[in-house]
């Protein structure tokens, strides 16, 4: 994870993450994140936002 980046789960993004782009898409232009990003939690991807700590 890049220095002076969060991650958390997105909040807007439903449904298994196939896409980082989708997701990236969702974080930035939904969520106002500063990335986003496909990510196996347990089993399935996730789509996890990044943002400014």
């Amino acid at each position: 994870m890049p220095e002076g980046l969060c991650r958390y789960s997105s909040k807007t993004f439903s449904g298994v993450c196939v896409s980082s782009r989708s997701c990236a898409y969702q974080c930035t232009s939904v969520e106002h994140a500063a990335a986003g990003a496909c990510h196996v939690h347990h089993v399935t991807r996730h789509c996890y936002c990044y943002r400014h700590c």
